[in-house]
């Protein structure tokens, strides 16, 4: 799992490098540009869901 959302987040910095992130909003490329940002957020925010479960579950195991 870990392993596709890094993919993922791989894929979407590529496709923000190619947008132009100075397009207007009202333009359709400056509402690519917003919706790749979100999509980057929310896969990095996945990342650190899945290292943070991960901790747990060291921590759980270490103190058993």
């Amino acid at each position: 799992m870990i392993k596709q959302l890094r993919e993922r987040k791989e894929a979407l910095q590529s496709v923000r490098k190619r947008l132009d992130g100075k397009a207007s909003l009202r333009t359709h490329e400056g509402r690519q540009y917003i919706r790749c940002l979100a999509m980057l957020v929310s896969t990095e925010m996945q990342i650190e869901g899945v290292h943070g479960k991960e901790k747990d579950r060291t921590r759980n195991t270490v103190s058993q």
